[in-house]
């Protein structure tokens, strides 16, 4: 599903914002504060689902499932229940949650300028903030707090069942038989629920602008159909629990690593604690909120938010750096399922609503004999340029774009681990705008060359496409050249926390390639950083270095690369928790435990984005890209000693 309305009823000017400008003739003003239509609603979801006609006697029966308990129980039991027909009057189950509250600001609340004081912590001690309602016309006959996501309408000689998962977590969701159609709906959106509204809730500038960009959002939902011929409860259950609670598949920690697909990367291990602990117990803390808060709903599912700052959470996430490769890598290096749901979910999130589906112009590939049918599609309206283009964190997650606000990495994993062939079709919609440059010169400059490389080096290892090779060797071929006039460095000073960009995107190409001056290019690198650490973003720029000295390390052998590393490592480690993130009560408690064992210093005049019990964004800069390889030259360094 893909939303093609218009979100609100702000007057439209006439032209782009300055940040996503494809020429500077018609500016955007970002000064319409004023205007109070940016808060009022226009076209919205009203309802969407499937429809399916079946071919049943009249005498049939209903079975679905709920969970006994609440909604957040770690062991949940599960009944089923019986409805009979009554006539014509319609069976319905209708997940609901809790309404969509994005909170104040984090800028807001730094000048004091919040339009809305309330906090968006839904964790108000309501146990009944998610409701399960099953209804037989306009009587209620069950409610819980959870169903599990499939109905079943049968004969006696035949049936047919329809599940949709994510029935929770991406609420609201209905299912509903109509036996005086003899109809089976699986609802998206349902119109119980009332209407979807994209309007923003504030005038407050996000990211620099002051606009809407909901036009485009897509929504990617699993329905689930089983056809049988009259088979129990138990037997559709299992059937269901295929699709809607699937096993998943998992080779040795070790072989991801020997793969070398993503470089030097050590599989989990008890060996380094200190290390260890600095990964596990952020994606455990991030898990932990997810369920908690709780991070749940049909546009907000995958994602979470990135500040932690006065015991609330601020602004959604939007996948930055690629936090759902951050999921795939934890799930690759220690084959926990948790993670390979985590991961395929914000992959999932990030494809679909944090990036622009829409206008978008066919691919024009011949499929209709007749001729007219070609010069139709050349009178087709132009996609928009910011087709593929990302969306970026900020406090909800349709308030601002930016051009270098997109990450095909992780879909390319979910591509690969998953299957998933969607991930790979939003991955080429990206990778096409690059290769139209909508931005100019500015397109090849700064964090936006950097993450191209990464991201198109990564389409390219999936395509094999020689589209993509040629857009990637001219990148790449002009990141060396700018390198010389930078004195070494690949990064412009301004963007030192980009160097996983650099170090990961260019080490896959000399993986691909093997050339020489790729190998040269990061060596040179690697004496920049040594030498010069950056600290234009403090510790996010200068912790993010470990990687790229590890690769100099590779490449020279010279210790002093490692040992630098290791120096700069010392501020990752941390303490042992005293009990597991699953016995932890509170966000509270959980909060305080996680600082005292943490290494990692304060900024030195601001809010500190880094530490351990913040959100994914920075930790993809400083711990997640650095840690796997720092363990694996550790290892390495271990066994020449044994030796």
């Amino acid at each position: 599903m893909t939303y093609t309305g218009v979100p609100d009823k702000h007057k439209k000017q006439d032209g782009e914002h300055a940040n996503i400008a494809t020429q500077n003739k018609k500016i955007i003003s970002e000064d319409t504060s004023n205007d109070a239509g940016w808060t009022q609603p226009n076209d919205q979801i009203a309802a969407c689902g499937l429809q399916l006609k079946y071919h049943l006697g009249d005498e049939a029966e209903v079975s679905l499932p709920l969970y006994t308990g609440n909604w957040d129980s770690k062991f949940l039991e599960e009944e089923v229940k019986k409805i009979d027909f009554d006539g014509n009057k319609k069976i319905s189950l209708l997940q609901k949650g809790p309404e969509r509250n994005n909170g104040q600001s984090l800028r807001s609340l730094y000048t004091s300028k919040s339009k809305n004081g309330e906090s968006d912590n839904m964790l108000t001690g309501d146990e009944s903030i998610f409701k399960a309602v099953v209804t037989k016309g306009k009587q209620v006959v069950n409610q819980t707090q959870r169903a599990k996501g499939w109905i079943d309408v049968s004969d006696g000689e035949k049936g047919v069942s329809i599940g949709i998962k994510n029935f929770l977590k991406e609420y609201p969701k209905g299912i509903e038989v109509d036996p005086s159609t003899k109809t089976l709906f699986g609802n998206i959106w349902p119109l119980e629920n009332g209407p979807m509204s994209f309007a923003r809730d504030n005038t407050e500038s996000d990211g620099g602008m002051l606009d809407n960009f909901a036009q485009g959002i897509t929504k990617t939902t699993e329905f689930l159909y089983y056809f049988h011929d009259n088979q129990t409860d138990n037997t559709i259950n299992q059937k269901m629990d295929y699709v809607l609670n699937s096993p998943i598949a998992h080779a040795t920690p070790e072989w991801y690593s020997n793969s070398k697909v993503y470089g030097n990367m050590a599989p989990f291990s008890d060996k380094y604690p200190q290390f260890e602990n600095a990964l596990q117990y952020k994606y455990d803390w991030w898990s932990f909120n997810q369920d908690n808060e709780p991070w749940y709903g049909m546009f907000d599912y995958g994602d979470g938010k990135t500040y932690f700052y006065n015991k609330k959470w601020f602004q959604w996430t939007n996948n930055e750096p690629t936090i759902d490769f951050m999921l795939w890598t934890n799930f690759m290096r220690t084959g926990n399922a948790k993670y390979f749901h985590m991961a395929q979910a914000m992959s999932r999130h990030t494809m679909d609503v944090d990036n622009v589906h829409w206008p978008k112009k066919r691919n024009y590939l011949g499929q209709i004999n007749d001729a007219i049918d070609f010069w139709d599609y050349r009178e087709e309206p132009e996609s928009t340029p910011y087709l593929g283009i990302g969306r970026r964190h900020a406090n909800e997650h349709w308030y601002a774009l930016l051009s270098a606000h997109v990450w095909i990495q992780g879909w390319i994993a979910s591509y690969y681990i998953s299957g998933d062939h969607r991930a790979l079709e939003v991955a080429k919609m990206t990778g096409d705008t690059y290769l139209k440059r909508i931005w100019g010169e500015h397109d090849l400059r700064g964090r936006r060359l950097y993450l191209s490389v990464l991201n198109l080096v990564e389409l390219y290892d999936a395509t094999k496409l020689d589209k993509y090779k040629k857009e990637l060797d001219e990148r790449v071929g002009l990141m060396l050249q700018l390198q010389e006039e930078q004195g070494g460095n690949l990064l412009l000073d301004r963007y030192g926390y980009s160097q996983t960009y650099v170090a990961q995107g260019l080490y896959k190409y000399y993986q691909i390639t093997g050339k020489k001056e790729i190998k040269k290019a990061l060596l040179n690198h690697a004496y920049w950083i040594r030498d010069v650490p950056p600290l234009n973003h403090e510790m996010e720029s200068y912790l993010a270095t470990i990687y790229p000295l590890l690769i100099g390390y590779e490449f020279s052998g010279h210790k002093a690369f490692f040992e630098e590393a290791i120096i700069r490592a010392e501020l990752l480690e941390v303490g042992r928790l005293p009990k597991s993130s699953d016995e932890y009560n509170t966000v509270d408690s959980y909060n305080e435990a996680l600082l005292k064992v943490s290494n990692l210093p304060k900024s030195a005049g601001r809010f500190t984005n880094w530490e351990i019990n913040q959100g994914l964004r920075v930790f993809g800069w400083t711990h997640a890209y650095n840690i796997p390889y720092l363990i694996y030259w550790l290892d390495n360094e271990n066994t020449k000693k044994t030796k």
